[in-house]
C-alpha cells in the first residue's frame, strides 16, 4: 500500500544532499500521489524530475499502479512548513488566524514555531486628536494561524 510515510521516506532520501525540503505529500484515493516540494532559492523542473525519477524508482507499477505530480507549491497557495515562510523574508503577505484576525504587513523573520510580520496601522494615541500610522511588529505562533500567504501586488 502507498502511504503519505512510505512517499515521505522516499523524497526525504533523495533530497537529503540538497537545499530542497518538502512542504507536502498527499496520497489521494486510487493512488495518486501529489509532492509539492521547493527550496530557498525555488525549485527547477530538473529537480521535480529527480523526485519524480526517485519515486518511480521505489514504488512497482505491475504491484500497485499510481499516478503521480511532483511541483512547486502556486504563490497563491497558503505557507505549510517554516521553510516557506524563512524563504519569503522580506515579503508582502496575508496572514488569517484561527480568530479570523487579520494581518497584512512584511515578513519579518520565521523561526521554529513563530514568525514575525511588520504592520503599518492606523492607531488613535492618547493626547491625538487623529489617528496616526505606526508601525507594530506582531509575533504569531504557527498554531494560531489559519493561513498565511504571499500577497502579490501590481
Amino acid at each position: 500500500m502507498i502511504t503519505d510515510k512510505l512517499i515521505s521516506e522516499i523524497v526525504n532520501n533523495a533530497i537529503s544532499q540538497s537545499e530542497l525540503f518538502i512542504v507536502d505529500i498527499t496520497v489521494k484515493a486510487g493512488n495518486k500521489i501529489l509532492v509539492l516540494a521547493d527550496s530557498p532559492n525555488g525549485i527547477s523542473i530538473d529537480e521535480c524530475a529527480m523526485i519524480s525519477r526517485a519515486i518511480e524508482q521505489h514504488l512497482n507499477r505491475d504491484v500497485e499502479d499510481f499516478e503521480l505530480e511532483v511541483s512547486s507549491p502556486g504563490l497563491s497557495q497558503p505557507f505549510k512548513v517554516i521553510q516557506q515562510f524563512q524563504k519569503n523574508i522580506g515579503r508582502q503577505v496575508e496572514v488569517i488566524l484561527k480568530d479570523s484576525d487579520k494581518h497584512y504587513g512584511k515578513l519579518i523573520s520565521a523561526e521554529n514555531g513563530s514568525f514575525t510580520v511588520e504592520t503599518k496601522e492606523r492607531v488613535k494615541l492618547e493626547g491625538k486628536k487623529k489617528a496616526e500610522q505606526v508601525i507594530q511588529q506582531h509575533i504569531i505562533n504557527l498554531d494560531e494561524v489559519k493561513s498565511t500567504k504571499v500577497v502579490i501586488n501590481f
